[in-house]
């Protein structure tokens, strides 16, 4: 059995009062990039749609933590934290493939970023 202390809970209650964490799950599925080509005598050589060709799904994630405090009657302070593509993909993204199925066009991901803000409200 064990026993927590009301002490001990209040000194963390007191302790993280003003914390926050938070954070944002973004997904995309696979997408068509391109389809195989076919050759019909009727009129040449035309895309095959029934065999498209697809970039794979992509999720990248982000997390922030802020502290917020009351300076004054008046005046409350928040200082924030945010890390943007902290976890997931970050390899080339496939756009456009040629009809042989080879990447034709490729994204560059977007980089890991972090940024402090302050914020005063009055």
């Amino acid at each position: 059995m064990i026993r927590v202390d009301h002490v001990q809970v209040a000194r963390l209650h007191s302790f993280l009062k003003g914390f926050s964490i938070g954070g944002a799950v973004r997904w995309q599925d696979e997408v068509g990039i391109g389809y195989g080509q076919l050759y019909t005598p009727e009129a040449g050589i035309v895309p095959d749609l029934s065999n498209p060709y697809f970039a794979p799904s992509s999720w990248n994630g982000d997390v922030w933590t802020s502290y917020r405090k009351k300076l004054t009657d008046k005046i409350n302070w928040r200082i924030q934290l945010n890390v943007r593509n902290l976890i997931g993909e970050d390899s080339d993204i496939p756009v456009r493939a040629n009809p042989d199925g080879s990447i034709a066009v490729i994204r560059i991901p977007n980089e890991r970023t972090w940024f402090v803000t302050n914020t005063f409200e009055f």
